[in-house]
């Protein structure tokens, strides 16, 4: 179903229409599909907690009764009409208020749980569990000893506390370093609660109830999505409005790309996240279409309650890191060492307060009348050799450790990825293997125009650079593009990239950024759009970071959108306006369009010049073209191909308003005829598009490896990263 004006108007007043389930089943992608770093294979309910009251034996309810308690729902491998079953709820009416009620209660608010944070005096007294930190206490307290005695002698004062006060400020700072860090790591947990939804539009007993509360909700419970919605809980798909319903997972499986949508059936309950491609997960966002969903597990029970449950038991798990046991070590044999020494140092100057005279019989021996101490000599040179103790313990490596490791952890959080405790960056560094899906590459799911295609009058290639790494358009801009030298084709290509868009652009109101609502792929679209456009001129004042781009969306009308699918692997829309793409626009409707840039520039027989006339598009401009996207390919870039097609090609759709009883709505409501549709355009340009890979994450774990693997290294040839694996992170 295309969406339209008429349909966007009504669904504003009512629930979408559910659509009966699709038929067809398929069989589950296993070859292919990746693997994501997720503690659940399947998907099942809360555990429900023990009800306070039980339904009375004759009380009735319009549902049939909830799934039992631990049941696995297993959503996606069965049939709408199965589901609907074993949940007891209805597609069109949902549960009841009093079977809602009931649920709740049994199963508990949707909510992820929170440990109890840990006491202020625990997490200070962790910092005292290294061997190491606790030599350097144990010689402060040594050293505050031999000082009292000095300064009751009256032979230092004040000056014999220096050296104890030094140790015992090293070790506060070490621990206030250590816990300031570690407080600051229960924001994990609070991040994995803030990616859950507030408000959701939920059917319950026929009625829709467009601002329940996402805790509120239950296993059976129907609930209507819409783009930029967030998914409040784990939901199996039972409708679609649109033709295309698309998911950001980023959150939980660190996929860039949106997924698409199905309802049809997957026949293995045993398969990955990926696989699922009839479920939307609990902390995942809508990006675009519009769908009605049966809520299947709540809380806990979700994939992304599951990735909490890891982490609170690897809060639990006391394995020590690589760095730990090596510090350990290193205080054990510094510990002996020093022992040694000191009493050898001791030792050496017994003469110096020990005397006797020899037995008159057993000479050499000492005669035991005869043995003098002199307390004041043994006590001199004891201070000497605990001094010389102290001084060999390294007071200031606790405090470097720890400052490092917060400054690492620091400037992690920064790009939001959250160490929960400080030894986890070392043992970062001892990995010796990563496992990762596909390319392996660290990315911050962001894209960026970094490469601008366009042909000149004489069907030359005309390619530019774009600068900037984010999606603020003041970052960067197109090189040597100017006010003079922009022409209509950059123009046009501008105005399909704002307004064949479903993505924006804004700016947070907490960090300043620009951040993308939406893919994004269009979100970087519009970046460019902005970049271009502003040349021409300032845009709609007030309207966010895109003026410009904001301006062209008012100007071209959407009337209508031919959305995304893997057989066209394009997207198009029917904008009405004047002069909506300079040179192609003829009055009437003109098609916006962007896809895949080999699908596109097949459907293309011509290109806009940038004097803004159309010129037919021949054999070698083509070729030279399809050497472009080779090469912007062999960069790794994502090639994205824009053109137009003007209102009076395209028959009823050039006069076409929306209205269902228009000759060109039956064209629109036929995806098999989109094709056709976008068929004989003007070529406008064509993008290359950048996934942003995170360098800092990169060069910092390079960095880390190398440094770690210096520290570790083993004299006696044992290899200290063996069995490095721990669940502290």
């Amino acid at each position: 179903m295309v969406a339209t004006r008429a349909s966007r108007a009504r669904a504003g007043d009512a629930a979408p229409p559910a659509r009966s389930p699709s038929p067809k089943t398929r069989k589950v992608r296993t070859k292919d599909a990746a693997r994501v770093a997720s503690p659940s294979r399947r998907a099942t309910s809360p555990k429900p907690r023990k009800s306070r009251k039980e339904s009375a034996p004759g009380s009735k309810s319009n549902t049939e009764a909830a799934p039992a308690a631990g049941a696995d729902v297993a959503g996606w491998a069965k049939s709408t009409d199965e589901l609907v079953r074993f949940l007891g709820t209805s597609v069109s009416k949902g549960l009841s208020p009093e079977e809602a009620a009931r649920r709740l209660e049994q199963y508990g608010p949707n909510e992820l749980q929170k440990d109890p944070p840990t006491p202020l005096w625990k997490l200070v007294l962790e910092q005292f569990e290294d061997l190491l930190v606790r030599l350097l206490l144990m010689a402060a307290v040594v050293s505050f000893a031999l000082a009292y005695m000095d300064s009751a002698d009256g032979e230092e004062g004040l000056r014999a506390y220096i050296e104890p006060l030094v140790i015992l400020l090293i070790l506060v700072l070490n621990a206030v370093v250590g816990v300031w860090q570690e407080t600051n790591a229960e924001a994990a947990l609070d991040a994995l609660k803030e990616m859950q939804a507030d408000r959701v539009r939920c059917t319950r007993g026929g009625k829709v109830l467009s601002d329940l509360d996402a805790r509120e909700l239950v296993p059976g419970d129907v609930v209507t999505l819409a783009a930029g919605d967030r998914v409040p809980a784990d939901c199996r798909l039972v409708s679609m409005v649109t033709t295309i319903v698309r998911v950001d997972q980023a959150a939980l499986t660190g996929e860039s790309q949106p997924v698409n949508k199905e309802e049809a059936l997957v026949l293995e309950e045993e398969c990955d996240i990926l696989s699922k491609e009839n479920m939307l997960f609990s902390g995942t966002a809508l990006v675009s279409g519009s769908c009605k969903v049966v809520v299947c597990s709540t809380g806990m029970g979700t994939e992304i309650g599951a990735v909490q449950a890891q982490i609170q038991t690897a809060s639990e798990e006391d394995n020590d890191t690589p760095l730990k046991r090596k510090l350990d070590e290193f205080g054990t044999q510094l510990a002996k060492v020093i022992s040694l020494i000191c009493l050898l140092v001791w030792g050496m100057n017994y003469s110096k307060f020990l005397s006797w005279t020899p037995h008159a019989t057993l000479a050499p021996l000492p005669d035991p009348a005869s043995i003098r101490v002199d307390v004041a000599g043994c006590t001199y040179y004891f201070k000497i050799a605990v001094a010389l103790a102290v001084a060999a313990i390294p007071e200031g490596l606790p405090a470097v450790i720890t400052t490092c490791l917060a400054l690492g952890t620091r400037s992690m959080a920064k790009k939001k990825a959250i160490v929960r405790r400080l030894p986890s960056v070392e043992t970062l560094g001892c990995t010796t293997v990563i496992c990762s899906d596909k390319t392996g590459t660290l990315t911050t799911n962001q894209m960026t125009c970094v490469r601008l295609v366009s042909l000149d009058d004489k069907g030359q290639v005309d390619s530019r650079t774009v600068s900037g790494q984010t999606y603020d358009p003041e970052d960067g801009a197109v090189e040597g593009l100017t006010a003079r030298t922009l022409d209509a084709a950059h123009l046009g290509l501008a105005t399909v990239g704002a307004v064949c868009n479903d993505a924006h652009i804004e700016r947070d109101a907490q960090s300043g950024l620009v951040k993308a609502v939406g893919t994004p792929t269009e979100a970087c679209l519009v970046t460019l759009a902005e970049k271009i456009g502003r040349l021409e001129g300032a845009g709609n004042a007030g309207a966010g970071p895109a003026p410009w781009a904001a301006a062209a969306a008012a100007r071209a009308e959407r009337i209508a959108t031919l959305e995304f699918d893997r057989d066209r692997k394009s997207m198009s829309v029917l904008a009405a306006g004047e002069g909506v793409v300079a040179g192609v626009s003829d009055g009437g409707n003109t098609l916006l369009c962007k896809g895949a840039a080999e699908c596109v520039l097949e459907r293309c027989d011509r290109y806009l010049a940038p004097s803004g006339k159309p010129v037919p598009m021949s054999a070698g401009v083509r070729k030279t073209l399809a050497a472009e996207i080779e090469a912007m390919a062999s960069q790794a870039l994502r090639t994205l191909a824009l053109a137009a097609r003007a209102g009076s090609e395209m028959g009823p759709l050039g006069s076409y308003d929306g209205d269902h009883a228009h000759p060109g709505h039956k064209t629109m409501q036929d995806p098999k005829l989109y094709p056709e549709v976008e068929s004989k355009m003007v070529f406008l340009g064509m993008v290359g598009i950048q996934v942003r890979r995170n360098r800092t994450v990169l060069l910092s774990f390079i960095f880390l490896l190398y440094f770690f693997y210096c520290l570790s290294f083993s004299p006696s040839g044992t290899d200290p990263r063996a069995d490095s694996r721990t669940n502290d992170s």
